[in-house]
């Protein structure tokens, strides 16, 4: 009978028979009933009242174990993780990753299907490139330098450009190949100036040395000489060319020459070039009896000064 009052007075207050079926084996207090109530006013659903069903104190003390941090547990906390997805804004410390056959070097990146992919490190001296918008990453050999036929000359570590062929040279001035525009040779050195080609005697040089530049076909030199000893002496003073002239010129290019320490009194000294003889020239602008004599006034301590230039080949 007091079961029967007492369901009557749940009935009075509009409670539901299937309400009350609901209660019927309850053990619990009035207390949890009153807590399940203010739950639910808060907004906790029946789906989430079921999922707590048959959550036992060894489950509890597990979760209550756990640090959720904006509704997700801690990586480093859970463990290792097998699958799944690392959300936006996780922050891992120190992880590991293992794709099978890892090994010191490797490269991840992300594959077609959203998996994280291994990239085996590449040979030595290759670099990682891009193969194209959607493909995978690859390693491959260091490009060959931008200019075809050059290369860069790392030997003294200056980086020079290196051609392929001796021959080659730099269009300058131009957008297309123009022979008369191509700059394809370049040096610079000395060499041993020696006099010959007098009418008689002999003149032997102490210092000796003269300097040039090549730039495409022209030679600049310059040399400063000056007479050791001489024996008989006479006609035209030639002196030897560090390159060959152009065998076919006969064009003669004219020298700057400053002489001193001459004996006798020569009228004036000049210089020039004749090609076809391989040799420049060094007499008097005017004779003191013959046309070709500054030979017979030069002396020892007679001191030649010569700068100009020729074309080669």
């Amino acid at each position: 009978m007091t079961r029967a009052r007492e369901a009557s007075k749940w009935v009075s207050t509009g409670v539901t028979s299937t309400e009350i079926d609901k209660l019927d084996g309850f053990t619990g207090t009035v207390d949890d009933l009153n807590y399940a109530k203010d739950l639910r006013a808060e907004g906790v659903t029946t789906t989430e009242f079921n999922r707590l069903d048959g959550v036992t104190d060894d489950i509890q003390t597990q979760m209550d174990g756990k640090s959720p941090t904006t509704g997700h547990s801690s990586i480093a906390t859970v463990g290792t993780i097998t699958s799944g997805t690392i959300s936006t804004g996780a922050v891992v410390d120190d992880p590991t990753m293992t794709q099978g056959s890892d090994a010191t070097g490797d490269v991840y990146y992300r594959a077609a299907d959203g998996k994280l992919a291994r990239l085996a490190t590449g040979a030595d001296g290759t670099v990682l490139t891009s193969t194209g918008v959607g493909a995978v990453p690859a390693f491959e050999a260091v490009p060959a330098g931008g200019i075809t036929g050059w290369d860069s000359d790392n030997t003294t570590g200056n980086n020079d450009l290196l051609p392929g062929s001796a021959s080659a040279g730099i269009y300058l001035g131009v957008s297309s190949a123009t022979a008369s525009n191509l700059l394809d040779d370049f040096e610079e050195g000395s060499w041993t100036c020696v006099v010959s080609g007098l009418d008689s005697g002999s003149i032997t040089l102490d210092d000796n040395i003269g300097y040039y530049q090549i730039t495409g076909h022209f030679v600049f030199i310059t040399a400063g000489l000056t007479v050791d000893s001489v024996s008989g002496p006479s006609g035209n003073v030639n002196i030897n060319l560090p390159k060959t002239p152009i065998a076919a010129d006969t064009r003669k290019s004219g020298l700057a020459v400053y002489g001193t320490g001459f004996t006798g009194s020569p009228h004036g000294h000049m210089g020039y070039l004749n090609a076809p003889t391989g040799y420049m020239t060094i007499r008097e602008v005017t004779s003191t009896g013959g046309s070709s004599d500054l030979g017979q006034h030069c002396q020892a301590g007679t001191q030649l000064y010569i700068s100009g230039s020729y074309q080669i080949a």
